[in-house]
């Protein structure tokens, strides 16, 4: 197996390179298990092998904040069972073009810890009901994919900000931006 990671677009990709070996079918979403376990490998590699200057911790620590955000552009205050309460989001860039980064910053609130690494994914779904061949989501761990839910600490207030690429195949409209919690 081969698994890839975009980091600028914060995608995984998995291929199995036995059946595979053109890298045509991306299986991320297809053996969970799997993708999350090499997942799970790759983003402890990188963090062991950061230089000093780069490490995750430091990252983590430039993105945990000290309460609640003072303001937030869209409060949402929506509990994901008793692990993590979403506060809310702002968007950074509400207006984008193809080819152009959407930047989304979403603020949760820890309740309690999880030996569960959970990912949030990002979805979009066309306002005008004309259907949307956006098909991207973006599962991933907050803050870049350095902070794995099973590291959050009870009471912690997150900061993470999401950029995604508009490809150029996506319909001009106005989207509605979604986010779920799964194991």
């Amino acid at each position: 197996y081969k698994l890839i990671y975009d980091v600028n677009r914060g995608l995984f990709q998995l291929y199995n390179l036995q059946r595979d070996p053109r890298e045509n079918i991306n299986l991320v979403d297809d053996d969970l298990q799997l993708a999350n376990h090499m997942r799970e490998r790759l983003l402890s590699w990188v963090d062991a092998s950061s230089l000093p200057t780069n490490r995750s911790d430091d990252l983590i620590a430039q993105n945990r904040l000290p309460g609640p955000p003072a303001h937030i552009q869209y409060p949402m205050r929506v509990r994901f069972g008793d692990i993590v309460e979403l506060l809310g989001a702002d968007v950074i860039t509400p207006r984008v073009r193809r080819n152009e980064v959407l930047r989304v910053v979403f603020y949760y609130h820890v309740l309690r810890p999880t030996n569960e690494p959970y990912f949030l994914r990002v979805n979009f779904n066309a306002q005008d009901g004309g259907g949307s061949n956006w098909y991207f989501h973006a599962p991933h761990y907050p803050i870049f994919g350095r902070y794995n839910t099973t590291r959050w600490l009870p009471g912690e207030y997150i900061r993470d900000e999401v950029p995604l690429r508009v490809e150029a195949e996506v319909r001009p409209t106005i989207y509605d931006i979604g986010l779920k919690v799964e194991a």
